[in-house]
């Protein structure tokens, strides 16, 4: 929906891009950007680090929410919360 600027379930034009999807923090009257990742980062002790700021975009017509990490850089697997899966890299050709 990002790039087609059209709703997969509608076919809606009108759109809305959130740049940063609130989470709550202690209170309600803590707001934060929500991240998606929660990862294991340093050696010997374990220190537990969120990364992945996520965005949306919502058709104003049905209400169909699209999420997207605005950072996907900043994700890291760490093997016990985030794993990485493989699939054909950018430079497999076409399936045949």
């Amino acid at each position: 929906m990002r790039k087609s600027e059209i709703c997969l379930k509608c076919s809606n034009n009108q759109l809305l891009h959130v740049g940063a999807v609130a989470d709550t923090g202690r209170s309600d009257k803590e707001m934060r950007p929500m991240l998606l990742a929660l990862m294991i980062m340093g050696y010997g002790s374990e220190q537990l680090t969120r990364a992945g700021q996520l965005t949306a975009v919502v058709c104003r017509k049905c209400g169909y929410t699209e999420f997207y990490v605005a950072d996907p850089e900043s994700i890291t697997p760490d093997g016990k919360y985030v794993h990485e899966i493989g699939g054909p890299g950018p430079s497999a050709g076409p399936l045949r």
